[in-house]
């Protein structure tokens, strides 16, 4: 309502992704080369989902954050689960952007000053493919894309096994339960009387009574979320790269999420593998893998704690195979 609709660069009937959509939209059409996005539910890969393009939610503590003209810190839910990254139209332009962004600072106290590459893994190294949980079907597209994804990196050396990761599921309601009730005492108040309509009717859609928990629950949600980390980084020490969908869906028309709560439900879950990213404070890099009717399709790898490195290693390996779509839209813009 203030600023207009920001269109994506592909198709006017496809989302550019939220929240850094206009950063995405920016970027692909080449207006720059790299933003700026912090990435709290996906707002970097899936931005980076629907607009082509590679996008990095470094680990927990890897991009220093502060906002010196906050009037408070941030709840512990947004420490946590809310990390600063990027986007940019290649996984060359986004490896060098990050190495600046990840520079010591001592303003942020969650900020670990740790080399940017690691040691190097035995070969092959493993890869957990997935299609996501079964909360919701994987879109045929997006299964596709994954396969595809995966005979890139199989080709490039990479073992590849279908194996789902631990607790796929348990993520979404844990992310969603967590910082449901943070912001239920926060900030709930100030946005349901200083926001649009369409924007009050979401919100409560998302932040139901039901994910909203009593202080015993609060401190449950907690122990489960560590107890759900270590499953997931023993899962990693056998599997140092988990390849997933951005979303178990397709990029969906604009505004299509506020059409109804019975779509809006469906779209949240088909995010489960965009989420529990964030609910775990893993790194993870979007990179786009095919062309589909209306635009792009992506897939992200997610990695170690700290092992960036790894995740771009493979983006790179499937960019060497696909190419940047930003060639293709600007074939299609100049045809």
């Amino acid at each position: 309502p203030l600023r207009g609709e920001t269109k994506n660069p592909w198709s006017n009937e496809r989302t550019p992704g939220g929240s850094s959509g206009g950063a995405a939209s920016a970027v692909a059409a080449g207006i720059g080369t790299i933003a700026h996005g912090n990435d709290l539910g996906g707002s970097i890969r899936q931005p980076a989902n629907c607009c082509g393009l590679v996008g990095i939610r470094p680990s927990l503590g890897r991009v220093p954050a502060f906002n010196p003209s906050a009037a408070a810190e941030r709840s512990l839910a947004l420490q946590l689960m809310s990390v600063q990254g990027l986007l940019a139209r290649s996984v060359a332009d986004a490896r060098i952007a990050f190495e600046v962004m990840a520079q010591r600072s001592p303003h942020d106290p969650w900020h670990i000053d740790a080399p940017i590459n690691g040691s190097t893994l035995d070969a092959p190294i493993r890869v957990a493919a997935t299609y996501g949980t079964s909360l919701i079907g994987t879109d045929p597209a997006v299964r596709a894309a994954i396969d595809t994804a995966a005979g890139h990196l199989a080709g490039a050396g990479y073992q590849i096994d279908f194996v789902d990761p631990p607790d796929l599921e348990a993520t979404l309601l844990g992310w969603q339960q967590i910082l449901a009730t943070e912001t239920s005492v926060t900030v709930y108040d100030q946005l349901m009387s200083s926001t649009s309509d369409d924007f009050r009717r979401i919100l409560g859609w998302m932040f139901t009574d039901d994910v909203i928990l009593d202080l015993a629950g609060y401190v449950g949600a907690y122990s489960q979320r560590a107890a759900i980390l270590r499953r997931w980084t023993e899962f990693l020490d056998d599997w140092p790269l988990v390849l997933a969908p951005v979303s178990q869906l397709l990029p969906f028309a604009p505004n299509e999420d506020g059409s109804s709560l019975e779509r809006f439900d469906e779209i949240v879950a088909g995010h489960a593998p965009l989420v529990a990213v964030n609910y775990l404070g893993l790194p993870s890099v979007a990179v786009p893998v095919t062309l589909h009717d209306s635009g792009p399709l992506g897939v992200q790898l997610i990695g170690r704690p700290l092992r960036e490195d790894i995740c771009l290693d493979a983006a790179q390996a499937i960019e060497d195979q696909t190419g940047m779509m930003s060639e293709h839209l600007w074939e299609q813009m100049a045809s």
